[in-house]
């Protein structure tokens, strides 16, 4: 969990993280398994899917595209109004 703090950059929901899991699941993006602890109770695993790994890629694409975009809108807007 602290790690995943530290890349989100915010602290996460865990209620909400496991929803999400399990839409992600219904979905076919991620896939379980019960994994049986060393120490305290059983863990449930999570592994990415291929049509997981397709669509994570397409929404980088996106998300790339998009980012870029706003920064041409950012660099048009300095040039006409000047500097934030």
């Amino acid at each position: 969990m602290e790690d995943l703090e530290k890349h989100c950059g915010e602290k996460i929901d865990i209620g909400n993280l496991y929803r999400s899991l399990r839409r992600m699941e219904k979905i076919g993006w991620v896939n379980s398994n019960w994994e049986k602890g060393n120490i305290g109770p059983n863990k449930r695993k999570y592994e990415i899917t291929i049509k997981g790994k397709s669509m994570l890629k397409e929404a980088f694409i996106s998300l790339k595209r998009t980012h870029s975009l706003i920064n041409h809108f950012f660099n048009g807007y300095k040039k006409v109004f000047g500097k934030e």
